[in-house]
């Protein structure tokens, strides 16, 4: 059996339809805004894509309420349509809504985020993409909105953060200096504090080299050992070795390695925590 390749960009293509949909009902809907044929055949087109796409007034009335919205929000169209967007959803924008509107009005499009309540009164964080349409004489009279949810994203970047910060604290507070090898560059990120054991000048990226010319040299194969062997078995390990520091004193190091996983931004890297 014969296999097609996926064409480049194919996974973009929830996007590229949600564009093109917006340039089409633009097009369309200033050609012939009073056809209701074609009205009902650009809001099934509409239903299409999964998000939550309205087209609203001037005056913030509902004019259209695509199938996405209805998922998103929960109400049907019929609920939505001649309502105030913006009391319905009870919109809290990123920025002044004077700004937003005065960009719209200036740029023809605006794109930051706001937070939407859903009808069980759920607050969702949206990312939101606005066009202005404006009729032959250039006048302004309909926005097409464009609404993606990222509750969860934004959640579990806070999350992230929030243990990003309380690892900083504990390693501070414990003295435990903490570097990540970047495998693919083969460069080392390290905290203040694996500066300060090494007695270093803090550089970005840290060079791998700079740190192996650090390791006593009956020590170093021993480390890059453990070091391989948790990257083969994509596990942890164990190391002790002598370091000199700059100003040639000698200190004994004890390390922990962890294999970190794959990310879209980092192939492999390792990260070791080492006692001060």
């Amino acid at each position: 059996m014969a296999h097609r390749r996926t064409p480049p960009g194919a996974h973009r293509g929830r996007r590229l339809i949600t564009i093109s949909t917006a340039r089409f009902l633009k097009t369309r809907w200033s050609n012939e805004r009073s056809r209701p044929d074609v009205l009902a055949e650009q809001a099934a087109l509409l239903d299409l894509a999964p998000d939550a796409i309205v087209v609203r007034d001037m005056h913030s009335r509902i004019l259209l309420w695509n199938r996405g919205a209805e998922v998103m929000y929960g109400w049907l169209s019929h609920e939505a349509l001649g309502k105030n967007v913006d009391e319905l959803l009870k919109t809290e924008f990123s920025e002044a809504a004077a700004e937003i509107e005065a960009n719209l009005l200036r740029e023809g499009r605006w794109e930051g985020e706001a937070i939407h309540h859903k009808r069980d009164g759920t607050p969702l964080i949206v990312a939101s993409r606005w066009a202005l349409q404006r009729d032959a004489d250039g006048a302004p009279i309909r926005i097409l909105t464009i609404n993606n949810d990222i509750t969860e994203r934004r959640e579990a970047n806070s999350k992230l953060l929030l243990l990003t910060e309380r690892l900083s604290l504990a390693t501070a507070v414990a003295r435990v200096g903490v570097w990540e090898w970047d495998l693919a560059s083969n460069t080392l990120t390290w905290d203040a504090t694996m500066f300060s054991i090494y007695g270093f000048t803090p550089i970005v990226p840290m060079p791998f080299e700079q740190w192996s010319r650090a390791v006593h040299h009956e020590d170093l194969p021993g480390v890059e050992a453990t070091f391989r062997k948790a990257i083969e078995e994509k596990g942890q390990g164990f190391s002790e070795y002598r370091i000199t520091r700059r100003d040639d004193s000698v200190r004994n190091i004890s390390g922990i390695t962890c294999y970190l996983r794959p990310t879209t931004t980092i192939p492999f890297s390792l990260r070791m925590a080492c006692p001060r």
